[in-house]
């Protein structure tokens, strides 16, 4: 490979940074950086030959965003998630502006344990300065916060096992400056280890040694690498934590989740004997994050959650079972964000990706974003997948999309993406093909907007399968290629299985519209290009012309209120897509009491959106994929560029930017709102 640089580092705001190399020993830094380390790795993608990782089962599982050098700026504590306005901005004239008095200042909280079945409750402590906006920084959905006193409220349910959680308030003072503070609380009697410089263990495995199942693993501040704190265990079982139980959940979890980061690979498979019930929290990992069992008869791992985690090199549970991921984001170098591979029971909950380059090494395609591949019961909700417009440095081959449901080594039945958006594309929405068995998958309230489609297959969806889409809003797709004389149809349901557009909102497409889609009515049409409808499930009767888009959306996560669409649907609701709420109760495992309930907890601002932000926005790759093309993908484009403002004047963020994408402004009850639940 010719020159190539690739940049991620972290600047911390609070606290002294913490770098564990090598060995035990260990060196404070000023300023963590990732070290450059250009040694050939392999990709955790799925191998089209053998559909496993494609390392050997004694190899080092690595993946090549390891080499990197330093590139990213500072993590401010005090700027980590949504921010707040204390004052409508709106009316200068009747604005009332709080006296600006001292900045105010958290005393930090400490860590706590507490008991199942018991209310927990506290109120911040400033010792100078006053909040006249508090916030929820962190915690479980049930975990509420006054928004005027900042008390904290969490009933913690009977008979909850034993497991570690982050809780965190946010504060906006008089002046305008934003605080916040962040612990541990810890729900059982386990025992606690901590790890860090002045701690008894100085390396994550020497904790990992002597924890016993149910143990909780605290990471301080710092960035962790060398061997003692690599946590790839396709070499050794010593990188990877004891097993847990069903009543009690090992932890491993970050002292503050803006502030640990690991050179490594976060890669646990089941070779080595049972690995279950074990929670990963507040983590940065370099080269990706992966279950697996890395031989066909070793032990499936399960009940495996990992919590507000986030990754440049994918994500992907394979031959897994009963998986969450929650709160995560993916960018960088992997063939896929999100995914999984002969697994079951698995949930991606409120995630962001986005797709930035081809893969540097292994299988260069398909090439995706969230993907469930051979997979049962595999659920995407409230995801966001965004700014994937690097069409150049995307290998050449098949580009599945943002959501993908493939077939290579078996069917893929029960998959649903609920709640879920794709904006600013350079592939497609998404590809469901039944080439080795069944390819079952629902598409619900999902936002499909501004895409450039790939002019080689220039479809939106591209079906071999049984395809559901319903309540979609999709809008300004185009293409240089030629859709009529390749797929017919931007939704392209060739194949013989029954797929069906319902409900769903269509704006500014001039290109084919359908291809062998069976059941099409009660649909918004506006400025979209001529169709006849003549099969026995088409219901043109159904159909509501539009005018004017800005009629009846004025901001991409819900059709306005009142329009011609509103309660024109098959089932009362609106045509057209809602994603204003988080579906599926944080914490829960697919078919756990309140996995898919509506929660009423708002997506907006959407959560950690600031700490999401920085990670993507310091991401740079400059130098040579694959096929010998020179890349330079920056990732400081879209809602991560830095130095944007909003059309109120203040920062963008990753709500402003999707909530501001159709040029209207965002109300500050959404963009600028305190979340309190």
């Amino acid at each position: 490979m010719t020159e190539q640089k690739r940049a991620i580092s972290l600047t911390w705001a609070t606290g002294a940074a913490l770098c564990l190399l090598l060995s035990s020993s260990c060196t404070l830094l000023d300023s963590p950086v990732v070290t450059e380390n250009t040694e050939t790795t392999e990709d955790q993608g799925i191998d089209a030959s053998q559909d496993m990782p494609t390392t050997s089962a004694d190899e080092d599982l690595g993946n090549p965003g390891s080499d990197m050098t330093p590139d990213m700026p500072a993590l401010d504590a005090d700027m980590d998630d949504a921010g707040t306005l204390p004052v409508d901005m709106t009316d200068d004239a009747d604005m009332f502006v709080p006296t600006c008095d001292v900045p105010a200042e958290l005393i930090a909280h400490d860590d706590e344990r507490v008991q199942a079945g018991s209310t927990y409750s506290v109120t911040p402590r400033l010792s100078q300065g006053s909040i006249v906006q508090w916030s929820k920084a962190y915690g479980p959905d049930e975990l509420s916060v006054d928004t005027e006193t900042g008390e904290i409220t969490w009933q913690i349910p009977s008979g909850m096992p034993v497991e570690s959680f982050h809780v965190g308030v946010e504060g906006v003072d008089s002046c305008g400056n934003v605080v916040q503070d962040i612990w541990v609380v810890t729900v059982g009697n386990n025992t606690i280890l901590r790890v860090g410089f002045d701690q008894n263990y100085t390396t994550i495995r020497s904790a990992f040694a002597a924890a016993n199942p149910g143990d909780t693993i605290i990471l301080n501040a710092g960035r962790y690498q060398g061997d003692d704190n690599d946590l790839n265990a396709n070499g050794t079982p010593v990188a990877q934590p004891p097993s847990g139980t069903s009543n009690a959940f090992t932890t491993v979890i970050a002292a503050d989740p803006t502030d640990v980061s690991l050179a490594s690979a976060l890669y646990w498979v089941g070779k080595w004997g049972d690995v279950h019930h074990i929670a990963v929290k507040g983590l940065f990992v370099d080269d990706g994050i992966g279950l697996n069992t890395a031989t066909d008869q070793a032990a499936r791992p399960h009940h495996i959650k990992f919590v507000d985690v986030g990754s440049s090199g994918g994500i992907s549970i394979s031959n897994a079972d009963d998986v969450l991921v929650e709160g995560c984001y993916s960018f960088g170098n992997s063939r896929y964000k999100l995914s999984t591979y002969k697994a079951n029971r698995v949930i991606f909950r409120r995630c962001v990706t986005r797709l930035d380059h081809a893969p540097l090494t292994g299988q260069e395609t398909p090439f995706g974003s969230a993907v469930a591949y051979s997979s049962d019961d595999v659920v995407f909700q409230n995801i966001i997948d965004i700014d994937s417009d690097q069409f150049d440095a995307y290998p050449i081959g098949e580009l599945t999309g943002a959501f993908a449901v493939p077939t290579t080594a078996g069917a893929s039945e029960r998959i649903l993406y609920n709640r879920a958006i794709a904006l600013n594309n350079a592939t497609k929405l998404g590809s469901y093909d039944a080439t080795n068995g069944a390819a079952e998958v629902e598409y619900r309230d999902i936002i499909a907007w501004d895409f450039d489609l790939v002019a080689g297959l220039p479809d939106l969806t591209h079906g071999f399968g049984e395809g559901t889409m319903t309540h979609m809003t999709v809008g300004n797709i185009r293409t240089e290629g030629d859709v009529a004389g390749i797929v017919n149809g931007i939704f392209n349901g060739w194949g013989g299985e029954r797929d069906e557009v319902t409900n769903s909102f269509l704006s500014d497409i001039s290109l084919p519209l359908f291809y062998q889609i069976e059941a099409i009515s009660h649909n918004g049409l506006h400025n979209v290009s001529e169709y006849t409808y003549d099969g026995a499930e088409h219901r043109p009767d159904t159909f509501v012309q539009v005018d004017a888009r800005e009629d009846v959306l004025s901001h991409l996560p819900r059709i306005n209120a009142g329009s011609v669409l509103d309660g024109a649907a098959s089932d009362g609701g609106v045509i057209g897509a809602t994603v204003m709420t988080f579906a599926g109760r944080s914490g829960t495992f697919h078919g756990e009491t309140g996995w898919d309930v509506e929660t009423g907890v708002s997506m907006w601002p959407f959560p950690h959106e600031k700490t999401i932000a920085k990670y993507m926005g310091a991401y740079h790759y400059v130098g040579e994929i694959q096929d010998g093309r020179q890349v330079d993908v920056n990732g400081a484009r879209g809602f991560a560029a830095s130095g944007e403002v909003a059309l109120d004047g203040e920062p963008q963020t990753l709500t402003t930017y999707i909530w501001e994408y159709l040029g209207t402004p965002c109300p500050a009850d959404i963009c600028r709102a305190s979340r309190s639940n």
